[in-house]
């Protein structure tokens, strides 16, 4: 059962992750040479806009340092929930 737990947490994160690529390319290549699509006339618009850094454009022009963090810290935090899953499901707050 603890398995399967696992293999579901794991499968969440591929799909979030598949998810995440899948809008970013589609926005891309949507909009095109477009960096303003109206939808409702002074309603609702889409803006595409593109951050080469960090929040706020923090670390501009370090895009393999950011890379090479988050990938990081995605692996770190996939072995604690991995670690630590177990531990989640036994907990009160996740019992029904």
């Amino acid at each position: 059962m603890r398995k399967k737990y696992k293999l579901y947490a794991g499968l969440l994160v591929v799909l979030l992750l598949i998810a995440d690529q899948t809008t970013k390319f589609f926005a891309m290549h949507f909009f095109g040479t477009e960096k303003k699509i109206v939808l409702l006339e002074s309603i609702l618009e889409l803006n595409y806009t593109e951050n080469t850094g960090a929040a706020f454009g923090v670390f501009e022009g370090y895009n393999m340092l950011i890379t090479l963090i988050v990938i990081a810290l995605v692996i770190f935090l996939l072995i604690k929930l991995w670690v630590n899953l177990d531990y989640l499901f036994r907990s009160s707050y996740m019992s029904v």
